[in-house]
């Protein structure tokens, strides 16, 4: 999984689990000695907090001050390498957090930065806050079972792809377990906060399963070749570029089942 969405995701069903229970759990994965975390407000200074050694809850404390309603995860658009460049930093789809209030909405996006210190090396991320009275959420439809059926299809085509060009080991690990789950024949750790469907927690357990979209030694390395010693280019291609784009629609669909809705 690429690490910004990753943290993203995290953020936002954090955020929507937080505003319904008002209950707040430090999360795990934000190690401050690896992430350092800055939140900005719109005159991109940090937002004012009494405990600093935790920027996310100082986020979340100010969003419920301003009585915000729910938190999406949006994708910006598609690019034309997106799946190719997933596995790189920078790389992949763009992302945003909308936090929608009453009066406006914040957008939320971030930029992450390698610095280093003395022999330390961390992740600098700065989360940006625009306002703006533009956004339209009639715009996303989000709809689970469309999601699942879509996901389901792009995982069973690549499979018999991953056979037809001897890549047998991605549907044996990968493919074949992550449509198990999807399906409920498999059994998979809950990763998002309590108050997600079912539905959405296999949803979004089977594209943790099923993400090969990387660097060297991933999905995008060496099966390529087998493809094209197949003949099978233009399917790889399609296929691949089909369940990328689907896992990126389930994700939205599963992680944004919770925000609060009017």
């Amino acid at each position: 999984m690429n690490g910004e969405l990753h943290q993203l995701l995290l953020l936002v069903s954090a955020a929507n689990g937080y505003l319904h229970t008002r209950q707040y759990e430090s999360l795990d994965g934000f190690d401050p000695r690896i992430f350092r975390i800055e939140f900005q407000g719109e005159d991109g200074r940090p937002l004012k907090s009494k405990n600093q050694a935790d920027p996310v809850q100082t986020w979340l404390h100010d969003l419920k001050k301003k009585h915000c309603r729910g938190i999406l995860a949006i994708q910006l658009g598609a690019g034309t390498r997106d799946r190719q460049q997933s596995g790189f930093a920078g790389g992949g789809r763009r992302w945003a957090m909308v936090a929608r209030l009453r009066n406006f909405d914040e957008i939320w996006t971030a930029d992450w930065r390698a610095e280093r210190e003395d022999t330390h090396t961390y992740w600098q991320i700065t989360y940006r806050c625009r306002r703006t009275h533009d956004f339209d959420d009639d715009a996303f439809d989000y709809n689970l079972e469309r999601s699942r059926q879509r996901l389901e299809l792009a995982l069973t085509e690549i499979g018999r792809l991953a056979d037809e060009i001897g890549e047998q080991h991605w549907k044996l690990n990968f493919f074949g377990p992550a449509l198990h789950i999807l399906n409920g024949q498999l059994h998979a750790e809950t990763p998002l906060p309590a108050g997600y469907s079912e539905q959405a927690q296999r949803m979004y357990a089977a594209v943790y399963r099923s993400w090969v979209f990387g660097g060297m030694g991933s999905w995008n390395d060496v099966p390529p070749y087998s493809a094209h010693e197949k003949g099978k280019d233009q399917e790889f291609a399609s296929c691949s570029d089909e369940l990328y784009a689907a896992m990126q629609e389930a994700l939205e669909a599963a992680v944004n089942e919770s925000a609060v809705q009017e």
